[in-house]
């Protein structure tokens, strides 16, 4: 067992100083600000937002955290101390915006939900003052996110009725915009949000929703941060709608059908690393609601081998907890316990 125990941390230790170097290599540490700043610059902060977004779906945030935050920091000091002209300040204060929301993001994935609401909120207001209305509205919906899995992991109704508040303000800025994926995205979002409310007809409409936008088709207006709006997203969202209602009412027939639906996105092959590892560990939590005790453990056990090679989500394990606490399987504790250990942000 010790032997295995140390090829684990060993892999664990050895992937994490991987993605640590891998993320540096692509977003080296931000140099001093300059003095002055021009339009190389914020190409630099707009071609990290997109690189930071691709990483995540992959590797996940725990991984990217630091350089995340560095590089906020970084747009936030350039905006705040260095001369620019009018139109390079506009471009930039929309970069800074942006690193804030996926900044938030990577934070949320890393487990500090703490930080993830910080930077959305800064972000939002940085959103506030630029002309981008898609911006704007995904700082929103971000925020939204953020509320949501703060009312499930309370118990209480108020950050839920956030989240809705904060889609409805998405909804607004954003209804001159012809993105499909921004309104899937939004409809998406709220499913979640109102399943915590026990609104079933909500639940209903905003999955309907959000695959009408998306049957509209690819539009120029789709931000590259908003490819993994799919269908199979949306049916994660379904999914996990259902779940969060059947702990509120503890119907059956809900745990039953979000299981069915977690399996279904699972079959996706294009789901990417992090999404896989993430929607395994929501199968598991399911499969154990169900009282299917195996098969909270085999689907948990895709979703340790994922965090145990190069998926670093905090979440991700987050979402096991219950299934380590109440399955008496000792494998599965020793890895799960192994990564609580190793899975820390730098």
């Amino acid at each position: 067992m010790e032997k295995a125990e140390e090829v684990r941390v060993d892999r664990r230790s050895f992937n994490g100083s991987v993605l640590a170097v891998a993320a540096g290599a692509v977003l080296p540490r931000p140099l001093q600000s300059p003095a002055r700043v021009g339009t190389s610059q914020v190409k630099y902060l707009e071609a990290c937002v997109t690189e930071l977004w691709t990483r995540d779906w992959n590797v996940g945030g725990g991984a990217l955290l630091r350089q995340a935050v560095q590089l906020f920091g970084h747009a936030r000091e350039m905006f705040d101390e260095a001369d620019y002209s009018e139109l390079v300040g506009a471009q930039l204060l929309t970069a800074g915006a942006n690193l804030g929301v996926c900044g938030s993001f990577i934070a949320f994935d890393a487990g500090d939900l703490a930080l993830a609401r910080r930077l959305s909120q800064e972000a939002g207001l940085l959103a506030e003052s630029t002309h981008d209305p898609v911006l704007h509205a995904h700082a929103y919906v971000t925020m939204a996110l953020q509320s949501t899995a703060l009312a499930r992991l309370s118990g209480r109704r108020g950050p839920a009725r956030e989240a809705v508040r904060f889609l409805d303000q998405a909804a607004d800025v954003a209804r001159h915009e012809p993105s499909p994926k921004l309104h899937a995205l939004i409809h998406m979002r709220r499913a979640t949000a109102v399943a915590l409310l026990d609104d079933s007809p909500a639940v209903t409409r905003a999955i309907t929703s959000a695959r009408r936008e998306l049957d509209r088709g690819p539009h120029a207006s789709d931000r590259p941060w908003f490819a993994f709006v799919t269908g199979t997203e949306i049916t994660g969202h379904e999914a996990r709608a259902l779940a969060d209602r059947a702990s509120i009412t503890g119907d059956r027939s809900h745990v039953e059908a979000s299981a069915e639906l977690y399996a279904k996105v699972l079959e996706d092959p294009t789901l990417l690393p992090r999404n896989h590892a993430f929607y395994s560990a929501l199968l598991a939590a399911v499969r154990l609601q169900a009282g299917d005790i195996r098969g909270a453990v085999e689907s948990g056990e895709r979703a340790l081998s994922a965090l145990e090679g190069t998926v670093f989500s905090v979440r991700t394990l987050n979402t096991l907890r219950p299934v380590r606490a109440e399955v008496d399987d000792e494998e599965f504790a020793g890895r799960f316990d192994l990564l609580a250990k190793s899975l820390v942000v730098q």
